[in-house]
């Protein structure tokens, strides 16, 4: 067996403190609409918010302003807003210089190892449209102009303050968590036992498609939408544009994509 790439070292890393005691005072209210039809909805709602958290940490750590991922969709002058955001998601102090040498203290420092992102605790997330949304916004089970809606936040500040509610439709589901990736179950092996295309790091592919998509990616996805998790990030409200609602909000990736890209 080849040795371990310094990122596939921090992903195991990641998980392991990821396991280990966090505090519960910033975990996020979960809940499962009652039409919901999943199994074991609970357990793959919880799997997908540890997911995303293991994708922003691994993100901040091996982040580079030169990687050609992040040049299709970003300018090199906004590679540290870019790595704030992420640091931010992963509860890392932003003061910190994070490379090989430092890593590792990071991650195993009391604060990190042990605590969520604080504002956390104001996050509520759903698989189905969540209980408290307005009628007229369950959007679950309906069409957008990108087709099938999959996922959604939604905030209002003057019923709900800085509360965010995400929904997880029950179609992000069709994807694979990042379990099922790394170790692909035997549904998704052939014959001779060998993962599908998609399956393993290896497998995923070297740009980006439906591969790279997970539940706990459509929700890192969804937690770039709330204003309130991200605003305290140097430069906000300089980089990040107002919507038609008068509120710096990052929005959906209007495009073109690139030729690399999905």
């Amino acid at each position: 067996m080849g040795s371990l790439s310094l990122s596939q070292s921090l992903f195991f890393l990641l998980v392991f403190f990821l396991g280990s005691n966090l505090c519960n005072a910033s975990l996020p209210e979960f809940s499962i609409a009652e039409d919901v039809t999943l199994e074991q909805a609970d357990q793959k709602l919880q799997e997908s918010f540890m997911d995303a958290l293991i994708l922003a940490r691994v993100t901040a750590t091996t982040f580079s302003a030169c990687d050609a991922s992040f040049l299709r969709y970003f300018r090199a002058l906004e590679a540290t807003f870019v790595q704030d955001v992420f640091e931010t998601i992963a509860n890392f102090p932003l003061d910190h210089q994070i490379d090989e040498e430092t890593v590792i203290e990071i991650l195993s420092s009391a604060s990190v190892a042990s605590e969520l992102q604080p504002k956390f605790a104001k996050l509520e997330i759903a698989i189905g449209n969540h209980p408290a949304l307005p009628e007229e916004k369950n959007l679950c089970g309906t069409q957008s102009e990108g087709g099938t809606v999959f996922a959604f936040t939604y905030l209002d500040p003057s019923a709900l303050g800085d509360v965010a509610l995400i929904s997880l439709c029950e179609e992000t589901f069709q994807y694979p968590s990042l379990q099922e990736i790394e170790n692909p179950p035997d549904h998704v092996r052939d014959a001779e036992g060998r993962p599908l295309p998609g399956y393993t790091c290896d497998g995923l592919g070297d740009h980006d498609t439906d591969w790279m998509s997970s539940p706990g990616g459509v929700l890192l996805h969804e937690l770039l939408h709330w204003i309130y998790l991200l605003e305290d990030i140097p430069n906000y409200h300089d980089l990040i544009e107002m919507n038609e609602m008068g509120d710096h909000q990052i929005g959906d990736f209007d495009g073109p994509n690139p030729s690399d890209g999905s």
